[in-house]
């Protein structure tokens, strides 16, 4: 099981999507088998299955939504 929390930036894993996503995304809630993400761009929170995403590095985080801010 991975190890995912409420708080954490996730990512997809590499091939679990059709279309390649290298954007990063806000854990919102969280069981155990599936972690809710936030999308900004649609301003959604979806549920997807927890073996498909991967946590992502504290310096990746902010990468690929440079409208969210940090302060």
């Amino acid at each position: 099981m991975t190890d995912i929390k409420i708080g954490d930036a996730v990512k997809f894993k590499e091939g679990s999507t059709i279309i390649p996503n290298d954007n990063v995304y806000k854990v919102v809630m969280v069981s155990r088998s599936h972690a809710c993400i936030f999308i900004p761009e649609v301003e959604t929170i979806v549920a997807i299955d927890i073996n498909r995403l991967e946590p992502v590095n504290k310096g990746e985080q902010n990468d690929n939504h440079p409208n969210e801010t940090t302060d």
